[in-house]
């Protein structure tokens, strides 16, 4: 019924695009159930403080928005329409989901880097006497080939624990990776093992 400069601004449409349509052209193919939802809500005489929601532009770009739905009505106090006011939220939804993915990594970082410290104290240990116990051994011994294959174990929880504090080194970007792939030690990198401290 009506479409102010604001609305133009913020979708992309003149007023002569819209008026006598249905405000289904805003909203995205997976949300037209809102529609009927918000009209029912309407109708029982409520006020829409703030929705917020998805919304589409004439380009078919969409953004986030706030809404505020009132209902219209005539001297009679009878349902005539409602008020939309939509605010753009877009920018501060995207500063927000990267807040919380900083959050995210940050503790990923804090736990990455504890855990790292725990296992190399005992990790260095284990290296140390497996060390001395391998000196006490004939070459070519069962007892040293065993001592060999524990050794080898060890390096491979030390090449973890090294990727694992590497990721104390990620820092959020704009488009940071999905934090699940981030905890995948093996894909982190390609560099060469580092050796256990033995």
């Amino acid at each position: 019924m009506s479409w102010n400069s604001g609305a133009v601004r913020l979708f992309g449409y003149t007023p002569e695009e819209v008026l006598g349509r249905s405000i289904s052209l805003l909203v995205p193919s997976d949300r037209q159930d809102e529609v009927p939802t918000i009209l029912e809500r309407i109708k029982r005489g409520e006020h829409i403080a703030t929705f917020e929601t998805v919304r589409r532009r004439k380009d078919a770009t969409t953004l986030t928005v706030a809404l505020t739905i009132s209902p219209i009505r005539d001297a009679a106090g009878r349902l005539v329409g409602t008020s939309t006011i939509a605010r753009d939220v877009t920018e501060r939804r995207r500063i927000e989901e990267a807040a919380r993915k900083s959050a995210a990594l940050e503790a990923v970082k804090r736990l990455a880097n504890a855990a790292a410290h725990e296992i190399n104290n005992p990790l260095a240990v284990i290296f140390g006497n497996i060390e001395l116990v391998e000196r006490g051994l004939e070459p070519g011994s069962y007892s040293r080939s065993r001592l060999q294959k524990a050794l080898e174990s060890g390096e491979t929880i030390h090449e973890i624990v090294a990727r694992m504090q590497r990721i104390t080194r990620l820092a959020v970007i704009d488009q940071p990776p999905h934090l699940p792939e981030l905890l995948d030690l093996w894909k982190l990198d390609h560099e060469t093992p580092v050796r256990g401290p033995h």
